[in-house]
C-alpha cells in the first residue's frame, strides 16, 4: 500500500511540475514572434514560386534585389506594380481580379524592402 501510495505522489507531483513548467518553456515575448506583413503573406501566395528569395527560377538574369531592379530600369513602388500588371513573356500578368491594386503596392514595398 504505502509503494502504490508513493507511486501516486510521483506521479502527482510530476503531473504538477509539466503544469507549472509547460507554460514557462513555451512563453515566447510578443516581439519575438514576427508576423508577416499583408505585402510578404501576398509575395509569398503569388510571387514566391518563381521568386524564391528574391531570385528568379525562370529568368536568373531578372532577379529581385534593388540593383538588379534598377539595372531593369524599376526603381519605384510604382513601377514593381506596372511589372505586375504587365510582365514580360517569361511572366504571367496578374489584373486586378487576381492581386488588387492596394495588394500589388504591398508586394512592390515588400520586395523594395526585403530584397535589397
Amino acid at each position: 500500500m504505502v509503494k502504490v501510495f508513493k507511486a501516486f505522489v510521483r506521479g502527482l507531483l510530476a503531473v504538477i511540475l509539466l503544469l507549472v513548467l509547460i507554460p514557462l518553456v513555451s512563453c515566447v515575448p510578443n516581439d519575438a514572434v514576427k508576423k508577416a506583413s499583408p505585402g510578404e503573406e501576398a509575395f509569398l501566395r503569388h510571387c514566391h514560386v518563381c521568386h524564391v528569395n528574391g531570385g528568379n527560377v525562370i529568368d536568373p538574369a531578372k532577379p529581385l534585389h534593388k540593383q538588379d531592379l534598377a539595372k531593369n530600369g524599376i526603381l519605384t513602388t510604382s513601377d514593381i506594380v506596372a511589372k505586375i500588371r504587365h510582365s514580360g513573356p517569361a511572366m504571367p500578368k496578374f489584373d486586378e481580379t487576381i492581386i488588387p491594386d492596394q495588394m500589388a503596392r504591398e508586394i512592390a514595398e515588400y520586395v523594395l524592402n526585403t530584397f535589397q
